[in-house]
């Protein structure tokens, strides 16, 4: 049985169970209520009576780890609650680090899991057996907007699997900046290692692109765009409209790609406005495809990869 259908049925029984669940789970039952943002922590884990929890430090047990998925909420639903934190969206790709990127303060970060139903079928069928058993998202369903208020920082206790929530890399790993888009990926993993497994706190899903719910986030991480100069060329939001306004904006993919010690899986999926992660097609993507030959020995059509 695959785990978008064991655990997630799981975790909402208990999310919205009675008093016997609440116990069984570590959650507190107070005159008979359920209490599913338990006050662990102080403000730092949130409350069940506050209506924009803020997550900065990573949960440290079973009650403060419901407490965090408690605290997941459709795309949209923090904003309508006039929660008064910026929004990062989950299908935009921003500039990339630098100052002004990413501040050490709360977002509304978003994040999807499943797939595109325009990707789902070759990503599929390329995934490893253990990567379609970790896939927590609806077969043949989309992606699912989900979003959660997370403060960004630089510390090893911060709210995200590894710390340094916001922090390019693995964890706080020296030589990665910060970045909006790492956020949404750092969200998206922590979120994913609860559901897979709510009993251990360190044990995270692996693949960046290869992952089938948050590999799109991570191919965000490594594209950037750029508004190109005479001088020195701007960075910019990769954004479908102002490409189509500005025929000097192009992608550039991240160097990182082109380690071949690093596996980055299939970054270059994503690419093409039309996948739905805010990432333009090769046509406006200024450096080649990094490691084209892995697509093609998996007999993937590379005319999959052409785009505006």
């Amino acid at each position: 049985m695959k785990f978008h259908y064991s655990v997630l049925a799981v975790v909402s029984e208990i999310l919205a169970g009675d008093g016997a669940a609440a116990q069984n789970s570590g959650l507190r039952e107070v005159d008979g209520d359920t209490v599913t943002r338990t006050e662990v922590g102080g403000s730092d884990m949130g409350s069940d009576i506050d209506a924009c929890p803020v997550f900065s430090t990573y949960p440290e047990n079973i009650n403060e780890i419901f407490s965090y998925l408690d605290a997941v909420e459709p795309c949209g639903h923090y904003e309508a609650a006039g929660c008064p934190y910026e929004v990062i969206p989950a299908s935009v790709t921003y500039p990339g680090e630098g100052p002004g990127d990413l501040q050490f303060i709360p977002y509304i970060t978003q994040f999807d899991v499943g797939l595109h139903q325009t990707v789902e079928a070759f990503i599929w069928s390329g995934a490893s057996d253990d990567q379609k058993e970790k896939f927590i998202g609806t077969p043949n369903g989309g992606e699912t907007c989900l979003e959660i208020i997370v403060q960004a920082g630089n510390s090893g206790d911060d709210a995200t699997l590894g710390g340094c929530a916001g922090k390019c890399g693995a964890g706080c790993i020296v030589g990665g900046g910060w970045a909006k888009d790492c956020l949404k990926h750092d969200v998206c993993v922590t979120y994913k290692n609860f559901l897979l497994d709510i009993h251990k706190l360190d044990t995270p899903p692996h693949g960046f692109c290869s992952d089938l719910d948050c590999g799109d986030e991570a191919a965000q991480t490594v594209m950037n765009c750029f508004d190109a100069s005479w001088a020195t060329d701007e960075s910019i939001m990769c954004d479908e409209q102002s490409f189509e306004e500005n025929s000097s904006a192009y992608g550039f993919w991240s160097a990182t790609l082109r380690n071949p010690t690093w596996r980055h899986g299939r970054c270059y999926y994503y690419a093409n406005w039309a996948r739905g992660q805010g990432i333009p097609g090769e046509s406006r993507i200024s450096n080649d495809f990094p490691h084209l030959t892995d697509v093609e020995s998996q007999g993937v059509d590379n005319s999959i990869l052409r785009g505006k």
